[in-house]
């Protein structure tokens, strides 16, 4: 999931006086469209009835009568008002427009380039690889829980025929008490190794993944989720906790099943 730029007073900039809600709704998606693609504000003229649907709108052509509208209509806004451009355009702060495709005015001003993006997706990944790897060297894994939640399950399936209360709550809590010794040290090596992503708050991330998913979600589990999210962003991420907790959200749906699955060690 990426991010583009839009300044919250666009809508006052001389530029758009004369473009309407239409050419609005094309512009921001267009935005959306060159960020995903990494097309550097190049949009090509046969994407554009995609982006945008006009059923059910009309254009008032005078005080009596009016058409069905068209995606054309917001081009024409837009490469009225410059804010984009077409071949032939006499923009100086922006690039030639070869034929057959749209450029987003002074895109590059405001939005990363694909150059960009691409080597701060790698840098990204390097990073993820690297965190990984220390990981795995340090021996924090899922197992280090794994038997002690065995434990106290089989506590529970063995038979007692003379059951001693008082000692089997104590034992109990013993086992609990070090679980949770050990989940915290876990979490906190977690910690540390993700605040070199900007991650913040990686015990609120795990809480996240378990209140959508509506599963028990393990620490390691969280931890090799909270990676694949962000080695999957398709933009630079300059807030990794906000990014993370918008990611689990719109994705639950997706993580469900693949804890289900077992997708996720």
């Amino acid at each position: 999931m990426g991010w583009v730029r839009v300044s919250d007073d666009f809508y006052d900039q001389r530029k758009f006086y004369g473009v309407t809600a239409l050419g609005d709704a094309l512009w921001i998606r267009g935005l959306a469209f060159a960020n995903r693609n990494l097309t550097d504000g190049f949009i090509p003229k046969r994407a554009v009835k995609g982006l945008i649907d006009t059923t059910g709108l009309s254009i008032s052509v005078d005080n009596f009568t009016g058409r069905d509208a068209s995606p054309e209509d917001a081009v024409t806004e837009l490469l009225t008002a410059d804010i984009w451009h077409e071949s032939g355009h006499d923009c100086e702060s922006c690039p030639d427009v070869p034929r057959g495709v749209y450029l987003i005015h002074d895109y590059l001003d405001f939005q990363p380039s694909r150059e960009k993006v691409l080597e701060e997706r790698d840098r990204v990944r390097g990073r993820v690889q690297n965190h990984r790897e220390k990981k795995r060297k340090s021996g924090v894994t899922d197992d280090v829980t794994a038997g002690v939640t065995d434990d106290v399950r089989a506590m529970y399936d063995r038979p007692q025929p003379q059951p001693q209360p008082q000692l089997r709550l104590n034992k109990v809590s013993q086992v609990l008490n070090r679980e949770t010794c050990e989940i915290d040290s876990e979490i906190s090596v977690i910690n540390s190794s993700l605040k070199g992503l900007g991650v913040s708050n990686f015990t609120k991330l795990h809480a996240e993944l378990v209140n959508v998913t509506g599963r028990s979600v393990t620490v390691q589990q969280a931890y090799e989720i909270v990676l694949d999210l962000l080695s999957r962003a398709s933009g630079i991420v300059e807030k990794p906790q906000a990014y993370l907790l918008t990611a689990i959200k719109n994705s639950w749906a997706e993580l469900q099943q693949s804890i289900d699955e077992g997708a996720v060690a």
